[in-house]
């Protein structure tokens, strides 16, 4: 591998992707003086005898990998020497904080969705194929109501399903509880899986702390209340 492309996979695109460059991932004044001497001809057994973990087990035991890391520097103390860890003092650790919605990754997914918004041929519009791949750019782009509009266009099939599926999903890892909570009830309704009821269930729940939080305003749980069926209050 190219120096300059293990460098960007291990460090600088690592810490964009975290949202956390330039503080990581590069050598510049003001970022933290954290470096990695590596030796990419040594070669190494990987073993629960000899990690650094508080496990008595590894799932990698026994594989043989090329590269080893002889010398780490973090926060200007030396904290692996000639491959021997050190002493590290109690404490030692800094928190680091990992801002949502990283402009490395979401400024992409925003060109994403404007690439597949120009696609004009109605053949492959209605593919689902395509309309996943919005439906997830809509979604990681905080507009899921766009997703949940791209649903309700669809005749009920096997692949309106699916997309509401991913809807539910998707939202729910995004923290878009509302839309969430309404694709996990449609569901249900189409297939009473309990796995859409618990889905529902903490897709409402995460809503209620939101509101209860002042991220989310009462009219969106009254919407939702008035969307979803009466049962499904009930029941939650």
């Amino acid at each position: 591998m190219i120096l300059i492309v293990l460098l960007a996979a291990t460090s600088a695109t690592a810490a964009r992707i975290f949202n956390i460059y330039p503080r990581k991932g590069c050598i510049a004044p003001g970022s933290d003086a954290d470096v990695v001497v590596w030796n990419p001809n040594r070669t190494r057994v990987i073993s629960a005898k000899t990690h650094h973990h508080a496990v008595d087990f590894n799932i990698f035991e026994g594989q043989e990998v090329h590269g080893v890391a002889e010398w780490v520097v973090t926060g200007g103390r030396v904290v692996v020497e000639e491959g021997e860890l050190r002493a590290v003092a109690r404490g030692a650790g800094q928190y680091v904080n990992t801002p949502p919605f990283s402009p490395y990754v979401y400024d992409r997914v925003k060109e994403a969705e404007e690439a597949l918004q120009q696609i004009q041929n109605e053949k492959y519009r209605v593919d689902f194929c395509y309309l996943s791949h919005l439906a997830r750019c809509y979604i990681m782009n905080n507009e899921p109501h766009q997703a949940w509009d791209a649903y309700v266009r669809m005749e009920t099939s096997n692949e309106s399903f699916n997309l509401l599926h991913l809807i539910a999903n998707d939202c729910y890892k995004m923290g878009q509880f509302y839309y969430s909570a309404k694709a996990f009830d449609m569901l249900e309704r189409l297939d009473p899986n309990p796995e859409y009821w618990e889905g529902k269930r903490g897709a409402a729940i995460g809503l209620f702390q939101m509101i209860i939080a002042g991220r989310k305003t009462k009219a969106v749980f009254l919407s939702s209340s008035k969307s979803m069926s009466p049962v499904s209050w009930c029941t939650l």
